[in-house]
């Protein structure tokens, strides 16, 4: 008997985040925009697994797909996403039409309309026929730092002409994502609400990464001015959206990639002083109205700010790219293993998710899980988001390493 069947998901993830170890391993698959799949390795893996889902694409940039219900049936997570109406792209997954791929079909959010480039790929663009986002013909997705908005001003007066309400939800996304949380904690599941909220990240964006870099540098008030705007806005959606959903979400979803594969993006001292202060007035909305959980998403070498995200109240970190410097998983398990919990760790996504022979992924991925789920404060996922060249068989061997039978 399939010990997984009936065992209650929420349960399970929750008392993993109290740092206690049970039967099992709770397993997260498509709950984070960061723990899911792309469209073509769903399409793969749906195929391999003889199941007739049409996925969903929700998010348009990242290509990240829904879990169906086929596929749930073999994976049986216990933690589920709620994501918000519009994640990426200006694009609405409210609403959904049939998408043919080369590789078969997909629903995609209504209002996606991609125009060719002329060479061979696609750009998006906005009401005034600005282009916002490009996907070139090599690539499965859509590269938003084509457009940065701030980029060409020099003054925080010119500034002022920006409307930063642009990321202030609006009233029928907050109804929307009220309702998916209802639904989703019917399930039994663990509730995952994916609010994102980046302030490095965003602030880059709108500015350009050279340009905010050097804001924050210099600092003469301009990287000031974009951050609290943007700041602003997100604890405008906290206080719109939190009061609706506390007693039907777990786990609030936060992001801000900090680390490349070898080092911060900034200083650990340049963190403390800019950033940190806007993560924990975050965090401290989040804690103020809630009982949730905090998940916080960082990709890269972040080893030297785990302390400071454990001070402001982060309770989970991801992905855990334990091949990035200085992120070793027995290090960080003893530093920071009662302190935090570890929701990913899993396989190495670049090289031997995608590249490696099954037995590859699955001695790896084994190793890795018996180092972190010591004493609880452990949930399995894929290390990232499956990337569509990752083979059916290596994703099964995966989640084998996890003790989830696919029955194959």
């Amino acid at each position: 008997m399939d010990e997984r069947k009936n065992c209650g998901g929420r349960e399970i993830v929750l008392s993993a985040i109290s740092h206690k170890e049970s039967r099992r391993l709770p397993i997260d698959f498509g709950a984070t925009r960061a723990t899911g799949i792309t469209l073509d390795a769903y399409l793969n893996l749906a195929r391999y697994l003889g199941v007739d889902d049409i996925p969903k694409v929700f998010d348009m940039k990242l290509s990240i797909c829904e879990i169906g219900e086929g596929i749930e049936r073999f994976f049986k997570p216990d933690a589920i996403g709620v994501f918000r109406m519009i994640p990426s792209l200006d694009l609405s997954n409210r609403t959904y039409k049939v998408l043919e791929t080369p590789n078969g079909k997909a629903m995609a959010p209504s209002d996606f309309e991609p125009k060719p480039d002329g060479r061979g790929g696609f750009v998006l663009m906005n009401s005034s026929g600005v282009i916002y986002a490009a996907k070139p013909e090599s690539s499965p997705y859509f590269d938003i730092n084509v457009y940065s908005p701030l980029s060409e001003y020099e003054t925080i007066e010119e500034m002022s002409e920006f409307d930063f309400d642009y990321f202030k939800m609006s009233d029928e996304e907050v109804e929307c994502i009220a309702g998916r949380c209802v639904k989703a904690y019917g399930t039994g599941k663990s509730v995952v609400l994916n609010i994102w909220s980046n302030v490095l990240e965003r602030a880059s964006a709108v500015r350009g990464m050279e340009k905010f870099l050097m804001d924050l540098a210099v600092e003469e008030g301009i990287e000031e001015y974009i951050m609290e705007n943007i700041l602003e806005r997100y604890l405008y959606n906290f206080g719109k959206i939190l009061p609706r959903v506390r007693n039907c979400a777990d786990i609030i979803a936060l992001s801000d990639d900090m680390g490349t594969q070898k080092s911060l993006i900034i200083s650990p001292e340049m963190y403390r002083r800019q950033i940190k202060p806007r993560h924990r007035r975050l965090i401290e909305a989040i804690k103020s109205t809630t009982g949730m959980k905090v998940f916080f998403h960082s990709c890269g070498a972040i080893e030297p700010l785990i302390g400071d995200l454990i001070e402001i109240g982060v309770d989970i970190i991801n992905p855990v790219q334990f091949v990035a410097s200085g992120m070793e998983l027995p290090h960080l398990k003893e530093t920071f293993g009662k302190d935090i919990t570890f929701w990913g760790g899993t396989c190495d996504s670049q090289h031997v998710l995608p590249y490696g022979t099954p037995e590859e992924v699955y001695d790896q991925t084994s190793r890795n899980v018996e180092i972190l789920r010591e004493g609880g404060g452990f949930v399995f996922c894929p290390l990232h988001n499956i990337q569509h060249d990752v083979p059916p068989r290596n994703i099964a061997a995966l989640f084998k390493a996890a003790g989830v039978d696919l029955g194959l």
